[in-house]
């Protein structure tokens, strides 16, 4: 039994017993009652037939030990609604502290019924079992982003309680199942996450969260030392890409703007192959591109061709995405080559670079020609047998 809450006992007498009063005790120890009967060791509780009482009336009209709209007497059955103080000290905080009590019932004074209890402090946990979110979304797309993953909550303590989760960004745009409701002491909550999107420009979007629980069942006596309201802290983190599959998406320090690229490229010998890469954000840039161990033939920027891709300017917006398109050709087997973009905006540059693998020259298969070969000598004994034939037939027509 937890101290300083709200619990329910329900007794219930068989056909032979049928008392006018009933009595419920708790004392401290597991022996006889206490003589010194205070708050720390000892309760009582009765009911007439018409009224519930506290016996003890420790509160002295301010508070008291039971509640009496909560008490019912059905059939046989007599259901107590009582509580304690939270007298249990704690001692260990790694520990959930107790004492041993015991519990009798009586019958028109007779003790029909008692049992050992165990008195426990109150503890308020929740542990968080989590890996943080980490999704992606094209850019300006609207969609509900819904992981697979869940993250769960255990009660590890031994009082109810009621939790929420809430978002420092977004918390209108996420909903995170199984919260406002009640977790008991125990008990295991799954809980899944769905994000609904916005046409959001390129970049990441982290969004923390916490966990709120309100403890349950509390005795308002104010003198019990049992906080009602906890926060937590594990709630997984949500951090959303918004940019392209399979590309790197890098956020300019210091500036509104984003770059997506390629970081590895794989191309076959031989082989024309475009390479997009995006800028998003307010801002005139000046960019430059280089090559190596690798032939360019082409640069457009939204469509037109560059002709200098040492020096050109890029005018971006944050309402779309600007498309820079390199045209390479694979002229080396075997090779590893790289394309490099050079950035300048704010008086700053950035280099970001693209490593490309070549693969090998396909060989010539040697059968090809042994097997020209072949049919070649296998043409000519057939074509020699067929003159002849012809031969000896012109010759025995003579």
């Amino acid at each position: 039994m937890v101290t300083g809450l709200w619990h329910y006992v329900n007794i219930t007498f068989d056909e032979t017993i049928n008392p006018n009063v009933v009595n419920l005790i708790l004392y401290k120890g597991e022996n006889t009652a206490p003589l010194q009967k205070n708050e720390a060791t000892y309760y009582s509780w009765e009911y007439d037939g018409t009224e519930w009482k506290d016996n003890m009336n420790y509160g002295g009209g301010s508070y008291t030990y039971i509640d009496q709209t909560r008490c019912k007497k059905t059939g046989k059955t007599y259901a107590f609604c009582i509580a304690t103080d939270d007298f249990v000290a704690n001692n260990n905080p790694n520990a959930i502290e107790y004492e041993n009590w015991t519990m009798v019932v009586k019958a028109d004074g007779t003790e029909v019924f008692s049992t050992p209890l165990v008195m426990e402090e109150p503890v308020a946990s929740v542990a968080v079992t989590r890996a943080d979110y980490n999704l992606r979304v094209e850019p300006f797309t609207e969609t509900v982003l819904k992981p697979v993953q869940e993250f769960i909550t255990i009660n590890t303590g031994n009082v109810p309680l009621h939790i929420k989760v809430f978002y420092n960004k977004l918390n209108e745009s996420i909903v995170t199942s199984n919260v406002n409701t009640i977790i008991h002491p125990g008990e295991t909550l799954n809980h899944s996450v769905a994000v609904a999107t916005k046409r959001w420009q390129p970049g990441y979007v982290s969004i923390s969260g916490t966990l709120y629980a309100d403890a349950l069942y509390v005795v308002p006596t104010g003198f019990i030392s049992l906080d009602t309201s906890y926060v937590f802290n594990g709630v997984p983190r949500i951090v959303i890409q918004v940019g392209h599959s399979n590309y790197e998406l890098e956020e300019i320090p210091n500036n509104d703007v984003t770059f997506q690229y390629k970081k590895n490229i794989e191309m076959n010998y031989g082989e024309t192959k475009n390479v997009t890469a995006y800028l998003c954000g307010d801002g005139n840039i000046t960019i430059s591109i280089a090559n190596s161990n690798i032939t360019l033939l082409n640069v457009w920027s939204d469509g037109v061709i560059v002709d200098n891709i040492q020096n050109f300017t890029v005018r971006s917006t944050n309402s779309s995405e600007h498309q820079i398109v390199v045209q390479l050709q694979a002229l080396k087997p075997n090779a590893t080559a790289y394309l490099s973009y050079t950035l300048k905006l704010s008086g700053s540059s950035h280099v970001y670079t693209s490593t490309i693998r070549v693969g090998p020259e396909t060989p010539v298969k040697r059968e090809y020609a042994e097997n020209t070969l072949a049919y070649i000598v296998v043409g000519v004994a057939i074509a020699g047998v067929v003159i002849y034939m012809i031969y000896n037939q012109l010759r025995y027509r003579r």
